[in-house]
């Protein structure tokens, strides 16, 4: 403020003389200004006499400004100066000094990716990070959670990107012990009449567990004791949104009950791919875009771009604080730190998972393997580089150098390895399910969070290995099949899995869309747009985007214009063509009217028509994928999550597109109208007019409602039952992935088939009876004599 009052504050003086009452209240307030605490202390008690002073201060300004006119046509004219002229650059001077003297600089938003001082939230300025490992700011931000917790709102917690944390196992604990204490506070608060008074005081206040001297030693106590007892007692239900790469665990130690459903949504996804199709998918791929794919290549190149371009400005502080601590000893303080930090980008781009977990305690062997696998890597990919940098950075890393370093250096060590922990994880999640899930494009359907695109789907046999495993040591693991974050929803990538059933019908479509399109493609500098994985992608994309029924012509030019923002991102994640950073408007404005070409409604379009047969049969078997799929959801071992509006169909994309609002209203009308239908008939009819209607999206509301309450009424065998695979016999054994659940004597058995073009003859058939199916016949578990088995949704009895 005393830079903008002060300014020309000798004309006042001269103007009002010194006997003037605004001009001495004005003098006071500028002297009051000045004698605050400075805003870089640190002492609390300076901060709040700031804090209170500054109000005071301003209240006193803004009485005299509306009191004296002499006094507001000053600080007018003064605003008026400092905020320049436009087009007059000198102008800007006196706003420039004052920019200097603030705690920030301004900068434009760009020079962050190379130049910044604070963790943020991937490449995301405006999200500065929390050091929530600080206890303070722990309680602070965690305040309005535990009061929900306390008061019963809440019943459990989902942590989002965990892996950013400074110590994510230091944090679970921290936050498992802390609603332990909220929880037995809320039972406290029921029952107040029998409350010793030393607890009760406590209960007015706002109180943390493990942070407080002496505070509530008897529930403090109660937990440790607990804990003692049953190191792996978990008292509130708390998932991480952990993201694991192919075969790798959650860390077990972790105080959670697991993740948020990635592991399962990729793993009943891989299912109803045909695996053996990938050489052909290959071939597909690369003839269309007339290139030669390596995946894993393509990983490493674009996790390097992103430390290159979108996060630099991280791995140019990495590379200083090694540089730092290599010149502590004689044997490494020659390493340059170009080199050091060329080494830092070469091992975080082979690292083969987000994040290791070590702490100055040690490092445990699943980290130690990944940490020699990726320094390994890195050191044969790059012999212009010193083996000896790469051995120094895996010692760093290993924590297997303490002679290097004086004790007082220690944490200085221990600084670089957390913060070294906290930034693979970003850079594989902006390099992998940000970049290269828009660039390998050979069945998008693959291309998802925690998903293996190289990987061309996987057996039943790890499908039910992920299950068992998950009921022995995860049973109440939250299992998703689509999310917030998902490319594209669960109905989407059901649809684009029926393609991996068809590569020759696939291979004739792409030669004819091509040969029919190539006239459509406008010319950029030379450059055809869009180039041919982009428009590999926008195929698959319409293919498994296309809306149900009929569209008249409003609803058409909705669904386009999804289509073009949905491209419009890929390319821009993709970075190839155009990114966010550098956008180029003219590629991406040529690609728009590239989608409004071929999707013209004109009677002569011939691709329009192509596309539209080929869709109606991937739809038609589309949707019995997506029913398999969400009865798998329901009754695998794990607490089934269903994102909003996926109840009934939904084909929508990336965010921002699944982000909508949902109309809850029609979604309870179209149950209420299930359940009166229901009644009404038997449930074998009524299922076959459901299935006969299956478009208008009653048929999954119908399948979720049921399964879930038969999961309810079934608590116990869903919570606790044994997971047994069945075998399958017969030419379709192949079509069907059935397990049983048992407790005690009683059974269930889940039979979702799969491969549908295989068992439907025609774009309305139904997979039912012996013309699917022949001989085939599922083997189940031995039963009681005169034992029989009744279908939950049309009551037959087998």
């Amino acid at each position: 403020y005393n830079m903008i009052l002060a300014h020309g504050i000798e004309a006042l003086r001269a103007e009002l003389g010194e006997e003037s009452p605004d001009l001495s209240e004005f003098l006071s307030i500028l002297t009051a200004s000045k004698n605050l605490p400075a805003h870089t202390v640190r002492d609390l008690q300076k901060i709040r006499q700031r804090n209170r002073e500054k109000e005071i201060i301003k209240k006193r300004l803004w009485k005299l400004y509306r009191k004296s006119r002499d006094i507001r046509a000053f600080i007018d004219k003064n605003l008026s100066l400092f905020n320049g002229t436009k087009g007059e650059s000198k102008s800007f001077d006196l706003l420039d000094s004052l920019l200097d003297e603030q705690v920030y600089r301004l900068s434009f938003w760009s020079v962050a990716t190379e130049e910044i001082n604070y963790r943020r939230f991937f490449d995301i300025n405006e999200y500065g990070a929390v050091r929530m490992e600080n206890r303070t700011v722990f309680q602070s931000w965690h305040r309005r959670v535990f009061s929900w917790i306390r008061k019963g709102y809440v019943t459990g917690l989902r942590v989002d990107h965990p892996d950013g944390l400074h110590d994510p196992l230091e944090y679970f604990q921290r936050l498992q012990r802390n609603c332990f204490l909220q929880l037995r506070l809320g039972y406290l608060e029921s029952v107040q009449d029998s409350i010793p008074e030393n607890v009760l005081v406590n209960l007015k206040e706002e109180t943390f567990l493990d942070d407080t001297d002496g505070a509530l030693p008897e529930i403090a106590g109660t937990y440790d004791e607990i804990l003692a007892s049953d190191p792996g007692y978990k008292p509130f239900y708390i998932v991480g949104e952990k993201i694991l790469i192919k075969d790798e665990r959650m860390p077990d130690e972790w105080p959670s009950f697991s993740t948020t459903g990635y592991v399962f949504l990729n793993t009943v996804n891989g299912i109803f791919i045909r695996a053996e199709n990938a050489k052909s998918f290959s071939e597909i791929y690369e003839r269309f875009t007339k290139s030669r794919v390596n995946f894993q290549e393509i990983v490493y190149e674009n996790k390097k771009l992103i430390m290159q371009v979108a996060m630099s400005s991280e791995i140019n502080t990495l590379g200083h604080h090694l540089n730092k601590l290599s010149e502590k000893n004689r044997h490494t303080r020659d390493f340059t730190l170009n080199s050091l930090t060329s080494a830092i980008i070469e091992v975080i781009a082979f690292f083969p998972v987000y994040r290791t977990y070590s702490t100055m305690d040690g490092v445990n062997e699943r980290d130690r393997r990944y940490i020699e696998f990726a320094t390994s890597k890195a050191n044969r990919k790059n012999p212009a580089i010193s083996g000896s940098i790469f051995d120094f950075l895996k010692d760093i890393l290993l924590l297997a150098c303490p002679d290097k370093f004086a004790e007082a250096d220690r944490q200085e060590w221990a600084d670089f390895v957390m913060r070294f922990q906290q930034l693979t994880g970003p850079v594989m999640a902006k390099g992998f399910e940000d970049t290269v899930c828009y660039v390998y494009n050979r069945l998008i359907s693959l291309n998802e969070v925690g998903g293996s695109p190289e990987r061309f789907g996987n057996p039943l046999e790890t499908f039910h290995g992920k299950n068992i495993e998950r009921m022995k040591f995860w049973p109440y693991a939250l299992i998703a099949t689509a999310t917030h974050d998902t490319k594209r929803s669960e109905d989407v990538r059901a649809r684009i899995n029926v393609l991996s059933e068809m590569p020759d019908e696939w291979r004739k479509s792409l030669i004819s869309w091509r040969r029919l399109n190539k006239r459509k493609k406008p010319s950029v500098e030379g450059q055809m747009v869009p180039d041919l994985n982009e428009e590999y992608h926008l195929y698959q994309t319409l293919i498994g985007a296309w809306p149900l029924g009929h569209m008249h012509k409003s609803l058409y030019e909705a669904f386009k214009m999804r289509i073009k923002e949905y491209m419009l991102k890929a390319m821009r994640e993709a970075k190839v063509n155009t990114s966010w950073i550098n956008p180029d408007s003219l590629y991406e404005d040529a690609f728009m009217v590239f989608i409004d070409s071929i999707l013209s409604d004109k009677p002569d379009n011939q691709l329009l028509k192509e596309l539209k047969v080929l869709q109606k049969k991937i739809s038609h078997c589309g949707m019995f994928n997506a029913l398999s799929q969400v009865l798998l959801k329901i009754t695998s071992p794990g607490v089934p999550d269903f994102y909003q509006g996926t109840e009934v169909w939904n084909f929508c994309l990336v965010d921002p597109d699944n982000r909508q609002p949902v109309d809850y209203k029609e979604r309870m009308e179209m149950l209420a109208e299930l359940k009166r239908r229901e009644s009404e008939m038997p449930l074998r009819e009524f299922a076959r007019r459901l299935m006969l209607d299956k478009e208008n999206g009653m048929i999954k509301l119908y399948l979720t409602w049921k399964s879930l309450n038969y999961r309810k009424k079934k608590r116990a065998l869903f919570e606790r039952g044994e997971y047994l695979p069945l075998e399958v016999m017969g030419d379709k054994a192949e079509n069907v992935c059935a397990f049983a659940r048992r407790i005690g004597v009683e059974r269930t058995i889940i039979a979702a088939p799969r491969f549908f073009t295989s068992l439907v003859s025609n774009p309305r058939g139904l997979p039912l009876g012996e013309e699917a199916w022949g001989k085939s016949r599922l083997i189940v578990p031995i039963s009681e004599p005169g034992a029989t088995y009744r279908n939950i949704f049309t009551d037959e009895i087998i």
